[in-house]
């Protein structure tokens, strides 16, 4: 054998392969064979294996050795050769494609029967014979397709009529040669899908599918789908009706509850006149100089019992004002020590007659809250403490506990039963006890003292064994103390209500967002969704806007900066300004500082972004003033 190079090889696959795809290969085989780095005769040989299994793809494994061999012996193959190869691959591939064919029908599920265009049977699978059960007679190439037909009809599978027709009828169908399906419901009660075909040469492809497990389970879906529609009917009307009934006796405790709120507010107002009336007759009785000691001690028991009624008239006012919503807190922060000191005050005689030892730990925390209605709190805890410990012990102080005040009133009276201890804060309760002071209560300081708690969200919890005291605590939020030492020369107004602001963001649902808080805030919102609407607007508005909320990146790479630079330009003066950005560079907030802005990274907290704004209004105010 004479030595090919590579070239004489490519040469030679490409003659059976094509230009394209042979010249494809070989730089792939070149690719993971390196020729510089391979021996000689390894290199040689892995290229002799290649151009083997190249042409072996295309031709078989015999004819591409008798190919190569000729090759490597100098001669060119003969036409007649090269016949036979390319003849003998076609045949290869064909009876593979047939056996693999048959092989695919003979194994389906559904039943196969293909005729040709003279209407005659030429091929079948055994499912097909299955599902109709026809004789073996019948079973065999070139069989017109009308003796299988008729013997379906004649077997009733087709249903009633008469054979004749129907047998035409269906050859019709078959002779039109169009695709056609349809569903055939058996004696026994199977279903039979039918789906043909057409060839392109004449002739059908027919394939028939045993669907009866899935018609059953449809007929069970849609019974149960009827059933269910039907509970769902039923359900539904009776939790319409249900809810119906729920509405009416909705309304009526509603109205019953705003009819109670206000006969309570009616009666507590109009009652309360005559009441101090009466107190103002004894008090002037009271100063009397020629007064007995009996008459005196009757005229303090009037004003004992008148001032039973007055305090049972307020807690009934203020049980009225808190169903009815009207009290509405009014936050701030102080320091608890001046209302420690205000309580202390309150109840000091009331401490002496009743000779209890009262101690009030002295405090330096600042609470934020409600100061009038935390002070009804505490008055409630202390009066109740102070009448059911008489000749006791009483302790107001505080302790510390998960960044909160907890506020802790404790005695040493008779204590509350556990099992008793969720009734005291329901209203008119008292627990029995052998305290005269007690027995003067009304049983509503405490439900008072619970909503009030409840309306400031101010946890109250209460500790107690019986015959060991109490302790009600409630959980008041700490802050930081506000200095009183010094003014400052400006105090910005955190109330931004009318204030023009230009909100700038090129995200339509971040630009909404802050638009709505804006407004929640009162403010007069101007908002632009690009630089060009922004610069548009402000000309129109320059005068009216006091500050500007911008993103920094916008469209078309633009930046928050610029665009701010470019609006004090068309001002000719300053304009406040933040710069509201999610990017995570680092330089940005130098950036900003430089700019003369303020800063805020996104998520944005409104509590921050409400400081800010204030913050850079006072400064462009203070910079108004100086200029």
């Amino acid at each position: 054998y004479r030595q090919l190079d590579e070239n004489e090889l490519k040469a030679l696959v490409c003659r059976f392969v094509g230009d394209d795809v042979g010249t494809t290969k070989f730089a792939l085989f070149n690719k993971l064979n390196n020729r510089k780095l391979i021996d000689k005769p390894i290199y040689n040989q892995k290229l002799l294996n290649f151009t083997e299994q190249t042409l072996a793809s295309v031709m078989g494994a015999s004819s591409a050795r008798l190919v190569l061999h000729s090759a490597l012996a100098g001669r060119d193959i003969a036409l007649d050769e090269l016949a036979l190869l390319v003849e003998d691959a076609s045949l290869q591939r064909q009876e593979y494609s047939k056996n693999l064919l048959k092989s695919a029908i003979e194994n389906a599920s559904e039943g196969i029967s293909i005729i040709d265009g003279e209407l005659n049977l030429v091929a079948w699978n055994r499912r097909y014979v299955e599902l109709f059960q026809y004789p073996e007679e019948l079973m065999y190439v070139g069989c017109p397709i009308e003796k299988l037909i008729r013997f379906n009809v004649e077997k009733g599978l087709t249903g009633p009529g008469d054979v004749d027709q129907q047998v035409a009828r269906r050859i019709n169908y078959l002779q039109q040669g169009s695709p056609h399906s349809s569903e055939r419901t058996r004696s026994d009660g199977s279903v039979i899908g039918i789906q043909g075909n057409p060839l392109p040469d004449g002739g059908f492809v027919m394939m028939f599918t045993d669907i009866t497990a899935y018609r059953q389970a449809e007929q069970m879906l849609k019974e149960t789908n009827w059933d269910l529609e039907k509970l769902v009917t039923e359900r539904t009307q009776k939790l319409a009706e249900a809810n119906k009934a729920l509405e009416m006796e909705k309304q009526k405790a509603e109205q019953a509850h705003v009819k109670k709120s206000q006969y309570l507010k009616a009666v507590s107002h109009d009652l309360m006149q005559p009441l101090e009336a009466a107190r103002l007759f004894t008090s002037a009785l009271s100063s009397q100089p020629d007064l007995t000691e009996t008459q005196q001690r009757q005229v303090s028991n009037i004003n004992d019992s008148l001032k039973v009624a007055n305090d049972l008239l307020s807690n009934l006012g203020e049980i009225a004002r808190i169903e009815s919503g009207n009290i509405k807190p009014q936050l701030e922060s102080f320091a608890l020590q001046s209302l420690f000191d205000e309580l202390c005050q309150d109840y000091s005689a009331f401490i002496q007659v009743q000779n209890i030892q009262f101690r009030c730990v002295k405090t330096q925390v600042w609470v934020k809250s409600d100061r009038h209605l935390l002070r009804r709190i505490l008055q409630n805890l202390l009066g109740n403490a102070l009448r059911y410990a008489a000749n006791g012990k009483v302790l107001l102080g505080v302790r510390r506990k998960d960044q909160k005040v907890q506020i802790q009133v404790l005695d040493n009276g008779p204590g509350i039963p556990k099992e008793k201890q969720h009734l005291v804060f329901e209203q008119f309760t008292q627990l029995n006890s052998d305290n005269t002071e007690s027995r003067k209560g009304l049983g509503l300081g405490l439900n008072i003292t619970k909503s009030l708690a409840e309306l400031l969200v101010h946890p109250l919890s209460l500790v107690s064994k019986e015959g060991q005291g109490c302790k009600f605590s409630i959980d008041v939020p700490e802050t930081l103390p506000v200095s009183a030492t010094s003014t400052p020369s400006f105090v910005p107004q955190m109330n931004l209500q009318g204030v023009t602001v230009m909100c700038i963001d090129n995200d339509p649902d971040v630009l909404k967002g802050m638009v709505e808080l804006l407004s929640m805030w009162q403010c007069d919102v101007i908002s632009a969704s690009s630089t060009e609407e922004a610069k548009k607007l402000f000309a129109e508005r320059a005068d009216e806007i006091e500050i500007a909320l911008v993103d920094y990146q916008l469209e078309h790479n633009r930046t928050g900066i610029e665009l701010i630079d470019q609006l004090r330009a068309l001002r000719q003066q300053y304009l406040p300004a933040i710069l509201i950005t999610a990017t995570t560079e680092s330089d940005i907030e130098s950036k900003a500082k430089h700019a003369d802005l303020g800063f805020m990274r996104k998520l944005v907290k409104p509590a921050a972004l409400r400081a800010m704004m204030n913050a850079k209004l006072a400064d462009s105010l203070r910079r108004r003033y100086v200029e």
